[in-house]
């Protein structure tokens, strides 16, 4: 058997009764129960763990690859969405989204004056 390492975490209050009901029915302790639990799921945490670095390796090869480019002076679209193509480093054609409405303030429009004399001299 493989030493085991005794550890403290925090559970919200529902999984620790989940816990404790197995751990009533298989006639362990709520801590033995926990431990076996991840010792059982420990592969696909390294699944997991094996993805989450890969996409940090990424997303750093990724901010260097956009670092040179802005030092070499390239256009660098970061702000593509789904319609459009992701940009590519260097790409000199940038999409572009249509325009934000202008403002009411901005557009020199008048409102009208009609009913001025609203309980005042005429």
């Amino acid at each position: 058997m493989t030493e085991r390492i005794r550890t403290t975490i925090s559970v919200p209050q529902d999984v620790y009764e989940v816990f404790k009901q197995m751990a009533d029915a298989s006639g362990a302790s709520v801590s033995r129960c926990m431990g076996d639990w991840l010792a059982e799921t420990a592969e696909g945490a390294q699944h997991v763990t094996m993805q989450l670095q890969r996409a940090r390796d990424l997303s750093k090869g990724a901010i260097k690859e956009l670092h040179a480019a802005l030092k070499s002076g390239e256009n660098v679209n970061i702000n593509a969405t789904e319609e459009a193509a992701p940009a590519t480093v260097g790409s000199r054609r940038t999409p572009r989204s249509p325009a934000p409405p202008t403002p009411y303030s901005n557009t020199g429009l008048k409102y009208p004056t009609a009913g001025k004399n609203r309980g005042g001299k005429s």
